[in-house]
């Protein structure tokens, strides 16, 4: 049988197999075990899968934390406050403005309590009026270079200063104050140089007897 069909194949042209062999060829291509598929990475849940712990500041930047969903949104700080301007200064203690003066006393105390709160405006106008009363108060004039330098003003602050300076012939402790003051105020509009002599003068007042 096998071998009519070999040669009825022969005759037709065929080069196929006999049947039987070609019976075994497939059961045992069959038989040989089948290759693994490749391993797939793990399914990471976002819910569950643990995340960098990002609510600290990096480099002035602060992260938000990642929601649920797994997406997260950067919020970005400031790597640096930035620069200040002077800061505005309270009026001096007591006795730097002595007056025998009711009525300029109790401006100075309005004033110190308008500029405690923050209203330098109407602090400088309440020592305006003192110092129209008193015009010869060397501590008026100090208080009003305080405000004044508190508003921005500083060359007026630096001017005010030098005037109260002039009126405290003996005054040292005021004089050392008003120095520290024109100190304060040439820094902030650029002068370092006159600064640096302001600074001088107040540490010469300062150790003077």
């Amino acid at each position: 049988m096998v071998s009519e069909s070999f040669q009825l194949d022969r005759r037709h042209g065929s080069r196929s197999l006999p049947w039987p062999l070609l019976v075994l060829v497939l059961l045992s291509a069959c038989s040989g075990s089948p290759e693994k598929p490749a391993s797939l990475p793990p399914v990471v849940d976002p819910r569950t899968a643990s995340q960098p712990d990002t609510t600290q500041p990096r480099d002035g930047v602060e992260v938000g934390k990642v929601d649920r969903s797994g997406s997260f949104t950067p919020v970005f700080v400031e790597t640096a406050p930035p620069a200040s301007e002077p800061q505005a200064q309270s009026l001096p203690q007591a006795g730097m403005s002595v007056s025998n003066s009711a009525a300029v006393v109790a401006l100075v105390d309005t004033a110190g309590r308008q500029a405690a709160s923050g209203n330098l405006d109407r602090a400088a106008a309440t020592l305006e009026r003192a110092v129209r009363i008193e015009p010869g108060n060397a501590g008026l004039w100090h208080d009003l270079s305080k405000v004044t330098f508190g508003q921005g003003q500083y060359r007026e602050s630096e001017s005010l200063a030098l005037r109260s300076n002039a009126l405290a012939a003996h005054d040292r402790r005021l004089q050392a104050a008003n120095w520290r003051l024109i100190e304060q105020a040439r820094k902030a509009y650029g002068d370092a140089s006159g600064a640096s002599e302001a600074a001088d003068q107040a540490l010469a007042v300062e150790r003077s007897p």
